[in-house]
């Protein structure tokens, strides 16, 4: 089963961005976690996130996203937040799934 780290913001995007309903978006939730595992982060993301705050610039609640995500070896972040295109600690890319391509 494929991990994810799930950012809480993507209710306002996809409700800002795609003008989903809350039903929409509720569908697109099962959707997902039916295919995907849901992980919970602990004290060591937390300490990781710190050490990712200095080390790539990011924003505290994104740097504690980047942590889990590396923490459970996941090789892409989706994120609206952050700049598409880094790759954090040579593993983990960030990519902005509203850009058009």
């Amino acid at each position: 089963m494929r991990k994810i780290v799930f950012e809480p913001d993507a209710l306002n995007v996809t409700r800002r961005k795609l003008k989903y309903t809350m039903e929409e978006y509720k569908l697109v939730l099962k959707s997902v976690f039916s295919v995907c595992e849901v992980v919970n982060e602990d004290f060591s993301l937390v300490e990781k996130a710190l050490d990712l705050l200095t080390t790539n610039s990011l924003q505290p609640f994104d740097a504690k996203i980047a942590a889990t995500a590396l923490h459970h070896n996941c090789d892409i972040l989706y994120s609206e937040d952050m700049h598409n295109g880094p790759i954090i600690e040579n593993k983990l890319k960030i990519v902005n799934p509203f850009l058009n391509k």
